[in-house]
């Protein structure tokens, strides 16, 4: 019988004011050799996550860690090779936005541009951190497309706020009327650092001009595949454990996770709460956006329940 690692593994990801991340190389005979990689390794059996990101985060670098919160946590198993165990490992992963110290001269450590980040270049489990680190915390969402005009004005005052990502749903328009209020929209907003993201069914000629698509909860079930290549977004709404697994199956980029609260738009639907919510989120291998009764208010609880953030309706404007 096959014999199986099982590890929890503490990670600091780095990030400078000008989105800079501190980036290592692994040794060529370590597991997964020669990949990239961030400053982390083993929690300890008598340390928190949090202890043990600092600890490994000083031991390999000489920095210490002033300011982290939470970003990601990642379940993930790689088989046995290469003169390895299979490994099945838990990732939890910190987000470091300040820190004391000097890099230790010796050591194999650079500050790489967050958008010059080859995600194929590190290990597999890896790879979600890189796409956390690229999505913002707040993700806006419409509830139709009636007014291209009115929701870019929204989206600027949310912006203000710090959004900067946007689903342009609408499931109920025909798809040619749909496109064309996409269109009106991204014309509103194309001096604007804006990531949009539309339904599935869009043409290539749209989907060249926007961010990405999402999938409903529906369009999710009746996916065999990824529809989209790696160059774009792609995101999907889950609502229980084996939509999430099937988002995984796919390999969407992030995921939104609902019901969180009672909602208005869906009263009848029964909601989570934070502590289901933080039980499938730690099941999930990519980014969650908490949805359903969320606010701004709520950014903190969702982090701390291993969300990437927050996705409104009508919260950020």
């Amino acid at each position: 019988m096959e014999k199986t690692e099982r590890l929890s593994i503490a990670l600091a990801l780095l990030v400078t004011p000008d989105s800079k991340v501190l980036v290592g190389q692994r040794n060529a005979d370590q597991h997964l050799g020669d990949k990239l990689e961030f400053p982390g390794g083993k929690i300890e059996p008598d340390e928190s996550a949090e202890q043990a990101m600092r600890r490994e985060l000083f031991e390999e670098t000489g920095l210490r860690a002033d300011h982290f919160r939470p970003l990601i946590t990642i379940p993930h198993y790689y088989p046995a090779g290469g003169g390895f165990a299979a490994r099945k490992l838990i990732l939890r992963v910190f987000l470091v936005t300040a820190w004391s110290g000097a890099i230790d001269g010796g050591a194999n450590w650079q500050w790489q541009p967050l958008s010059q980040l080859d995600e194929s270049l590190f290990p597999a489990a890896n790879r979600s951190m890189v796409r956390a680190l690229r999505l913002p915390t707040r993700l806006m969402i419409t509830a139709n497309m009636d007014d291209p005009l009115e929701i870019a004005e929204r989206y600027r005052r949310a912006a203000s706020n710090g959004v900067r990502l946007i689903y342009l749903r609408d499931h109920s328009r025909p798809r040619r009327e749909y496109e064309q209020q996409v269109q009106r929209f991204l014309r509103q907003v194309e001096s604007q650092d804006c990531q949009v993201m539309v339904r599935d069914d869009v043409s290539a000629t749209l989907l060249d001009k926007v961010s990405g698509i999402h999938l409903g909860s529906a369009a999710l079930q009746r996916s065999a595949s990824r529809p989209v290549g790696q160059q774009k977004w792609c995101s999907a709404a889950c609502h229980n454990q084996q939509q999430i697994a099937h988002a995984a199956q796919l390999g969407v980029d992030f995921i939104t996770l609902s019901p969180v609260k009672t909602t208005s738009t869906h009263p009848q639907a029964l909601p989570l709460g934070w502590d289901r919510f933080r039980q499938w989120v730690a099941a999930a291998p990519m980014p969650v956006y908490a949805l359903g009764g969320v606010s701004s208010a709520d950014l903190e609880l969702a982090w701390a329940a291993g969300a990437q953030g927050i996705a409104a309706i009508s919260a950020f404007s």
